[in-house]
């Protein structure tokens, strides 16, 4: 499944991320608009021992109608959790 993107609804304030990397080395991406509910975007990728640095996450605004736009982050909390 992949995502080109979402659109945020008005009102929402703010936006949760998060990585799963599993016991198979598959890695994916969620977001949750309330912080509860995770919906994936993007595909699976395989890390692979070999280059595998860790998982860095990249926030990037795109606007395929004109050379503007911009995203304002107020705060960013990384968190490593085992399951």
């Amino acid at each position: 499944m992949t995502n080109l993107g979402i659109i945020i609804p008005d009102g929402v304030t703010s936006v949760w991320f998060r990585s799963d990397i599993g016991t198979a080395m598959i890695n994916s991406y969620e977001y949750s608009l309330d912080g509860k509910t995770y919906i994936p975007f993007g595909g699976h990728y395989l890390l692979k021992w070999g280059s595998y640095r860790g998982d860095y996450i990249g926030i990037y605004n795109f606007n395929n109608l004109s050379n503007n736009g911009y995203i304002d982050i107020d705060w960013l909390h990384y968190l490593v959790k085992n399951k």
